[in-house]
């Protein structure tokens, strides 16, 4: 649902409320929406890997005779993936954050480019899964959840922040920098020839 004009902005999309800004995300001493967000990551880890195991034991065979070895191994690999690239990503936000922070951006305008980073991650792994458009296909859909692991894969190795797609964002933040100390120093000029007229 389109709730606003900033919201239309990004093509429908908005934070959730515990991504609302870096002070609501980040963690307080004992507790914050980060170490929920990292709580809840592990708990789906481990309930996957439950569903994994149940449905497809070691050294059972599978329907039709088949190894169930080959499926756990392979369900088992992806979603371990899954699980270490998404702490990744939920570690990098904040450093990124604070990256953007310590480039002379507001909180607010810092937070704002996360969430284009976030957008534009989240938007190549769509991208990437979608290998059909008949949802029905689950050979297609399972070939797109493989790509999709692959590309977070690159962005995991990358360290998520040191992706292209990441590096972009800085570099337009680092030109913004620029820009404000060019403006700055001007105005700063503009009154000194001000003064000196007087």
């Amino acid at each position: 649902m389109v709730e606003n004009a900033a919201t239309v902005s990004r093509g429908g999309a908005k934070w959730a409320p515990m991504f609302q800004s870096a002070e609501k995300f980040e963690d307080d001493f004992r507790d914050g929406a980060h170490r929920r967000v990292l709580r809840g990551i592990e708990n789906a880890y481990e309930l996957t890997q439950k569903a994994i195991d149940q449905e497809f034991p070691l050294g059972i065979s599978g329907p039709n005779g088949g190894n169930n070895r080959k499926i756990h191994s392979i369900l088992t690999d992806q979603n371990r993936r899954a699980y270490r690239q998404t702490i990744g990503f939920i570690e990098c936000l904040l450093p990124f954050y604070r990256t953007l922070k310590g480039g002379s951006l507001s909180s607010e305008e810092s937070w704002d480019r996360v969430f284009v980073f976030v957008l534009e991650l989240l938007t190549s792994l769509q991208e990437e899964r979608v290998v059909s458009t008949d949802l029905s296909e689950e050979a297609a859909m399972i070939w797109g959840c493989f790509r999709a692991t692959d590309l977070a894969e690159e962005f995991r190795k990358q360290k998520f922040v040191e992706h292209p797609k990441a590096l972009s964002i800085l570099a337009l933040t680092s030109i913004e920098r620029e820009g404000k100390t060019m403006q700055k120093l001007e105005e700063r000029m503009a009154k000194q020839i001000a003064d000196a007229a007087k």
